[in-house]
């Protein structure tokens, strides 16, 4: 009964909390889905298997300059800023998982699925953990970039509490320590990259951030499979501008980034995204899958 009731209050403490990052993200001041999204996968995306600074969500070292001033990370400090009085409300609560939980917690406020959430982070003390800059994709790469990025970040491992840990063979470290953001399995195969690449589906690029300008899909605040289904059926031409490269569809409202464009020019990607594009339930399972 003592474990029940323990459970249950965990429960109610866990959707409570859940409710108090859905207010901070969405409310009359604005909706800030898509970039709740972008912080939680820019925090996870620089895990490096082959190093002992590991980068990833664990630590939350984004919130260090030496991090933060990676180019990719432009414009993040704002969704920072966002939950950080969160942070301050509930300090027992990690900062690494609060970004995460809010990553989730976006997708499902959009409409996309239920993804997988386990607590356990912990925080870098110092800047000392912080990985090296330009790990994270570059939008203006093509297919063989995006492999070398996302198989990049190795294996999963599961402690003894069932906890996902990237860090727990490959650092020796305590035996029950930090979930990763991503549910790899040897490491993110095509699938997966394709299934990620989904999330392009919310927000837009701002050229004073990225440079690029724009957003995917018509409805920039929902989440579903309508970037495989324009990434497939519109056609794109390089955009006349004077930015970097991206591509415009007819109409000029909508976007793709040379990073897109490479998963219907390459015939492994092009097949997982034409599954998408047929079947949301499937992209939403998989993408659960590789995000959880």
């Amino acid at each position: 009964m003592g474990l029940l009731l323990s459970k249950f209050k965990e429960a109610m403490q866990d959707k409570a909390l859940r409710d108090e990052v859905s207010s901070a993200i969405v409310n009359d001041k604005g909706n800030a889905c898509p970039i709740a999204v972008r912080l939680a996968w820019h925090n996870s995306g620089t895990f490096d298997k082959s190093d002992n600074k590991g980068g990833g969500s664990d630590g939350a070292t984004m919130r260090f300059e030496e991090e933060l001033s990676d180019p990719a990370n432009a414009g993040l400090n704002i969704a920072q800023d966002i939950l950080q009085p969160l942070k301050e409300k509930h300090p027992e609560l990690s900062t690494a998982d609060l970004w995460v939980l809010a990553g989730i917690q976006a997708i499902k406020l959009t409409g996309g699925p239920d993804v997988p959430f386990k607590y356990g982070r912990t925080d870098a003390s110092d800047k000392s953990a912080c990985p090296a800059q330009g790990r994270l994709p570059d939008a203006t790469q093509g297919a063989q970039h995006l492999r070398d990025v996302f198989y990049r970040m190795g294996k999963k491992n599961v402690d003894a509490d069932g906890v996902v840990d990237f860090h727990l063979t490959l650092r020796k470290l305590v035996s029950r320590h930090s979930p990763s953001l991503f549910s790899l399995r040897n490491s993110f195969d095509d699938k997966a990259i394709v299934a990620l690449s989904g999330a392009h589906t919310l927000g837009s690029c701002h050229k004073d951030r990225s440079g690029f300008d724009g957003p995917w899909t018509t409805d920039p605040y929902k989440f579903d499979n309508e970037y495989f289904k324009v990434l497939l059926d519109l056609e794109w031409k390089p955009r006349e501008w004077d930015g970097p490269l991206q591509y415009a569809d007819p109409s000029g409202k909508l976007m793709m980034l040379p990073s897109d464009i490479a998963l219907k020019e390459d015939e492994s990607f092009l097949k997982y995204v034409k599954m998408y594009a047929e079947d949301e339930k499937l992209f939403f399972k998989d993408f659960a899958e590789a995000f959880g």
